[in-house]
């Protein structure tokens, strides 16, 4: 595990106590004028917090992914800011995850910040182990912690390859035969775009597709209406039944930001 120094510059030579969570910093450095003490993470003065992450679902709106969370504790009156940022990726058996474009670091901030990346995917989809590292300085107390790497997990999960719509609400996945979580847009019949009224139109689902048979065998939701889109969650893809001019506006909001396909 690779350490590296967080370094708390807080200055002034008064007394104090400095609260380390034991996970958050290994050890520390400081002057006789600070008491160190080693406390839990939910009580420390510097919080850092990950979690495992699968790529496409945990995506926000830009592309990139939440990886560390960095929570300053010390009060309104101390500002800290993020200085550096390492991350360090073991990828197992033929999966590879590249991460690039790194946010977060020269941040200053309060409350909390958070280090983000774009993270892309390449292999079998198995899960890598990434490290981040984070080194964060301040003003006004004079220590020095020696910063424990955070280690957590992404899962990159494989891409539908494309979506054959079979009419009478029926459709078949090209996704090898996995089982994935979907939704399916229903729409009823009307004089709007392609003879469908757009004013009435639902969501059915979440549901597990087994894509190794067609919608209607893995859908126990109400089939009435035209299917003119399934979006699958997991992999942040909608695909529109090609029968119908249909555009991304007119997809159910949440719908929007995904990537879609005719």
């Amino acid at each position: 595990m690779k350490r590296r120094q967080a370094i708390l510059m807080l200055g002034g030579a008064s007394s104090g106590s400095l609260l380390i969570g034991s996970g958050a910093f290994s050890s520390a450095q400081a002057d006789r004028s600070v008491n160190v003490s080693v406390v839990d993470d939910e009580t420390a003065f510097v919080g850092y917090h990950a979690s495992d992450r699968t790529v496409p679902a945990d995506k926000n709106d830009d592309g990139t992914v939440d990886l560390v969370t960095v929570e300053n504790r010390f009060g309104e009156n101390v500002k800290l800011t993020i200085v550096d940022v390492d991350i360090e990726v073991s990828s197992q058996n033929s999966s590879e995850v590249d991460i690039d474009d790194i946010e977060g670091e020269g941040e200053t901030f309060d409350d909390s910040a958070v280090i983000r990346g774009a993270v892309s995917c390449s292999g079998n989809g198995e899960a890598s182990r990434v490290a981040v590292t984070v080194t964060v300085e301040a003003s006004s107390i004079s220590a020095q912690l020696f910063g424990d790497t955070r280690e957590f997990e992404i899962s990159c999960t494989e891409p539908v390859s494309g979506v054959t719509f079979r009419g009478a609400g029926n459709a078949d996945a090209d996704a090898g035969g996995r089982t994935l979580d979907a939704e399916a847009w229903f729409v009823k019949p009307g004089d709007d775009v392609d003879g469908l009224d757009l004013s009435d139109a639902r969501v059915e689902g979440e549901f597990a597709w087994d894509t190794s048979n067609n919608l209607q065998n893995s859908f126990s939701g109400d089939p009435s209406g035209k299917l003119v889109a399934v979006r699958f969650t997991e992999t942040n893809q909608v695909f529109i039944n090609p029968s119908y001019d249909i555009s991304i506006d007119d997809l159910p909001a949440r719908w929007r930001t995904d990537e879609v396909e005719k």
